[in-house]
């Protein structure tokens, strides 16, 4: 099916029908986390966010991010094990730019053992 006959169709659902699809390739973006801080990072967020539908792709600004929210994050992340700064959460967006960027603890590395 061409991309533009796809545009024409998705425009033509109402928006509840369109939250439905947006909610429901989230679910399947959030399967495809590549990596297990990937996975923890969403969870940090959608408790931060206390957003169920938030994904590796999503802009931390898009979702009402700030300097306050970025300190809650890089704290939480911390207490996981994972090394990150506000400002890289700042910089890097996403959780996918920011995952290839974190750091990890000695805690981190035994949790991820722990779970192998």
């Amino acid at each position: 099916m061409p991309s533009d006959d796809l545009s024409a169709r998705l425009a033509k659902l109402s928006p509840a029908k369109r939250a439905v699809l947006e909610h429901m390739s989230r679910e399947v973006a959030d399967a495809a986390t590549r990596s297990p801080i990937e996975a923890e990072l969403v969870t940090i967020w959608r408790e931060v966010f206390d957003n169920a539908g938030i994904g590796v792709t999503d802009s931390f600004h898009v979702l009402g991010g700030d300097s306050i929210t970025s300190l809650r994050v890089a704290v939480r992340a911390d207490a996981a094990g994972i090394r990150i700064t506000s400002r890289q959460i700042l910089e890097e967006e996403t959780i996918e730019r920011l995952a290839r960027v974190a750091g990890t603890s000695d805690a981190w590395t035994r949790r991820v053992d722990e779970t192998s």
